[in-house]
């Protein structure tokens, strides 16, 4: 399947990478070597931090793939309080030296998008989207962030369309995703696993082909 077409440097990094490296240019211009070599390993560790390497989107029919770089540390059978459902729960926790840009786990339609604060233990807030597939089926997408929360950036929104694997915002330095399932989703990771966002498959929806036969 064809790569979601996202630059090699995240845009939300673009302004940041242009002002180092004008101040650069600047300094090494005006001022000399030393703060132009200072200004440069900012420049570098930005581009590390901003760096968003193009996805080839598995060809997996009805796959849930990871919205987050990072390492799945739960997964387990949940009440999913948004949708009001039994549902399964995979956490992704990303780290430092994660990519940190956030894609979409699935095709299909932003329903409905929720935030609040939260009295859990490390999380500031929660910003949470309902995601539903043209076959019918819900995955709902919470991001935890702690007090670095205002560095999340999304482009998720109510009404619009998204397509797997494609590019929905940015967590800066790191964060905790969770993913709310069908409890009848097939499980594809384990907790300790590595995932890639856009490529990592998370688990398939599992449709019942006779009882829709029949319903129809």
């Amino acid at each position: 399947m064809a790569n979601s077409g996202n630059p090699v440097i995240a845009r939300q990094g673009w302004p940041v990478i242009g002002l180092l490296l004008l101040l650069t240019v600047m300094a090494k211009m005006y001022i000399g070597w030393t703060p132009a070599a200072i200004l440069l390993f900012f420049l570098i560790v930005a581009t590390f931090i901003f760096r968003d390497p193009k996805r080839i989107i598995p060809p997996v029919p009805l796959a849930i793939v990871s919205p987050a770089s990072g390492e799945v540390t739960a997964v387990e059978p949940v009440y999913d309080p948004w949708m009001k459902r039994q549902a399964l729960k995979c956490t992704v926790r990303m780290f430092l030296w994660d990519v940190h840009s956030l894609r979409s786990p699935i095709e299909g339609k932003v329903m409905e998008q929720w935030s609040s604060r939260s009295r859990e233990p490390g999380i500031r807030r929660r910003y949470t989207y309902w995601l539903k597939t043209d076959e019918g089926d819900d995955v709902t997408l919470s991001f935890a962030t702690g007090w670095l929360g205002s560095m999340l950036r999304l482009t998720l929104y109510c009404g619009e369309r998204i397509g797997q694997g494609q590019p929905c915002g940015f967590l800066f330095f790191a964060g905790r995703i969770e993913v709310y399932m069908p409890e009848t989703t097939r499980l594809e990771v384990k907790p300790g696993y590595h995932v890639d966002s856009g490529t990592a498959i998370l688990g398939k929806f599992v449709h019942n082909t006779a009882a829709r036969l029949v319903t129809a």
